[in-house]
């Protein structure tokens, strides 16, 4: 389904199999949200396309893009996030930017530095630091239970995944209404 134009080409109809975006530089990364893409060009920019219904496009507007647009306002990206109505960029200096959910362009959340990796779920965000600590922001602020040795983070709409040095493999569920399930992150 290519309702939103979350494919990039142009169009908005169901394709059958994979088709090129067409962006104008190399890309070095990218991410898919629900209805919208994310790309990180080799020089840093962003480059979005999809649905813009909640300013997830980060480009001041709510009109879909069926090909990308590039985001305004940012220093140079390393790693984007999506999830399902934001989006997430980190950039080169370890600090995390968001846009979406109701603003329509990418504002650095103060409250996090030293990151090095994020990642989207369908409202809520997470950013890895780079002493290996997980930290929640957006609808569910707080952090994390105590854990550390994190080298990776992933989501789903409601699940968060954790990778540790050793190996393992931590899952916590997001709530809507709160931080985190009774259980919080099980290995």
């Amino acid at each position: 389904d290519d309702r939103a134009g979350q494919l990039g080409d142009g169009g908005a109809s169901p394709r059958s199999s994979p088709i090129a975006v067409g962006l104008p530089i190399p890309i070095v990364g990218a991410a898919g949200g629900g209805l919208h893409s994310l790309a990180v060009g080799a020089d840093g920019s962003i480059w979005a396309w999809g649905s813009n219904a909640d300013g997830q496009l980060g480009d001041g507007s709510r009109e879909n893009r069926l090909r990308p647009i590039q985001v305004p306002g940012l220093p140079p990206v390393v790693r984007v996030a999506c999830g399902a109505h934001h989006s997430l960029a980190l950039d080169s200096a370890g600090d995390v930017w968001t846009w979406g959910m109701g603003r329509t362009t990418p504002e650095r959340v103060p409250e996090i530095s030293g990151a090095i990796g994020v990642a989207a779920g369908c409202d809520v965000s997470a950013a890895l630091l780079a002493g290996g600590t997980v930290r929640l922001f957006g609808r569910n602020s707080s952090a994390l239970p105590s854990i550390e040795g994190v080298v990776e983070l992933a989501a789903g709409a409601r699940t968060f995944l954790a990778l540790r040095s050793d190996g393992e493999i931590l899952a916590g569920v997001a709530d809507f209404r709160s931080t985190w399930t009774p259980g919080d992150l099980v290995a």
